[in-house]
């Protein structure tokens, strides 16, 4: 048997449960186990017997400082970062005669999205043609007008309404060529279009971004117009993602914009993902009396889908530094306290 004195093997300390609420994680290194002695030692009031079963359970490890981070966790999910979400319209009213993407595809900026059959776009291409040949009209009448003006052919005022002729033809077909480019031809298209002469009456919509496309509203035939809602597709970056959480009134004094966040979520245990809060809401939900708060977390891998639930850790002030053992070695009393088995000098 082997004995342990009692008197400055066991203190009792009182925490205060002030921080009740908080996590603190701490992991500490095992050293040798202690080997018993097989002599008996009588009993007296200030002394323990353990046998040598015994004594292999006991492990004696260091006290260390460690630094705690006070936070609190919250429940929250994941959203879309609506800074980096749009809805994709077309310029003008028309038919959908083809798709050429699916929901969950990653598209790149300037990649064809879908065609329409526009009767607008017809419109457009043919004042973009009938200005321009007006444009040609009036620059061959002011040529004409010049040389004779210097034959002394015509009068000078002849030269002048042939000039401003030609300059409101200029802006006409300058007019005419921006209206067909906000519709989704380039340069090159309405240059193709000017050496043809032939309209083309589909009209392809384009990706504004690179993103993915995570909701689909048309199919083809479907009629759409500007503005018009449903969209025919929603795209979304999911480079970043807001966490959308609810912040129990107790904990909003401890909040601020910019301050560091780690979320958790049950596809990925043990993987945490990193983030700042972007923004509060103005006021606290008057049935739940939580305030909503929204963080920018960075998504490596998409691996954060919209939707998902998850756990956010919320630092509430500066890190505090405490001992730290092992919890096997805390026994909480009857009474509330705490009681830890402490050995001077080790």
């Amino acid at each position: 048997m082997s004995k342990y004195n009692r008197a400055p093997l066991f203190a009792a300390i009182t925490l205060a449960m002030g921080l009740t609420g908080w996590e603190v994680h701490a992991s500490l290194a095992r050293v040798d186990h202690t080997h018993a002695s097989n002599s008996t030692v009588p009993a007296d009031p200030e002394s323990v017997l353990l046998n040598n079963l015994q004594m292999r359970s006991i492990h004696v490890e260091p006290v260390v400082q460690h630094k705690f981070v006070p936070a609190m966790s919250v429940p929250a999910y994941v959203d879309f970062d609506q800074d980096h979400t749009t809805t994709v319209y077309p310029a003008y009213a028309g038919i959908i005669d083809k798709i050429a993407v699916r929901v969950g595809d990653h598209v790149r900026r300037g990649q064809l999205l879908y065609t329409i059959n526009s009767p607008d776009l017809v419109q457009a291409a043919s004042q973009v043609l009938t200005s321009h040949s007006n444009l040609l009209l009036a620059q061959n009448s002011l040529q004409r007008a010049q040389a004779m003006l210097r034959i002394q052919a015509s009068a000078g005022k002849d030269v002048e309404q042939a000039l401003a002729d030609e300059r409101s033809a200029e802006a006409s077909y300058q007019a005419a060529r921006r209206t067909l480019q906000v519709m989704g031809y380039s340069e090159a298209q309405v240059d193709h279009l000017l050496q043809q002469g032939k309209i083309d009456k589909t009209l392809e919509v384009l990706s504004p971004m690179t993103a993915e496309v995570v909701l689909r509203n048309a199919a083809v035939g479907t009629l759409v117009q500007p503005g018009t809602a449903p969209a025919p597709l929603t795209l979304a970056s999911l480079d970043t993602i807001w966490l959308v959480a609810q912040v129990p009134e107790s904990g909003v004094a401890q909040l601020a914009l910019g301050e560091p966040v780690s979320v958790t979520v049950d596809a990925y245990p043990g993987q945490e993902f990193s983030g700042k809060i972007d923004r509060m809401a103005a006021a606290l939900d008057p049935n739940s009396h939580r305030v909503e708060v929204h963080a920018v977390i960075a998504n490596p891998g998409h691996k954060l889908l919209p939707q998902m639930m998850a756990t956010v850790r919320l630092q509430t002030s500066a890190p505090v530094t405490y001992p730290d053992l092992h919890e096997s070695g805390v026994v909480r009393e009857s009474d509330g306290t705490i009681s830890v088995c402490v050995t001077p000098g080790k």
